[in-house]
């Protein structure tokens, strides 16, 4: 079996913001992340913002409503790449 490597984009950006905010490298901040080295500030200030990046997630995943019905649409449809179709209004 092959091993697949995805990179989390997410995690990524958070690394980059920590390693401004404390100015280290992000190499220094991944391997604090790993255990690979000790930094107290740097593990926080990373773990911190993982928090706020996670909570704003989930407000906006509140206010936007992704479970719309949608006039037309099916299973089917939704695998294909070019769905149109217009949302159920109240007459």
């Amino acid at each position: 079996m092959e091993k697949v490597n995805t990179r989390d984009v997410e995690k990524a950006a958070i690394i980059k913001k920590t390693a401004r905010i404390c100015t280290v490298s992000d190499s220094l901040v991944q391997k604090v992340i790993r255990g690979d080295r000790d930094n107290e500030i740097v593990l926080s200030t990373f773990m911190i913002l993982r928090d706020i990046d996670n909570s704003m997630v989930e407000a906006v995943k509140k206010m936007l409503p992704f479970d719309l019905p949608y006039k037309g649409v099916t299973q089917e449809k939704l695998n294909t790449k070019s769905i149109a179709c217009s949302p159920i209004t109240a007459n």
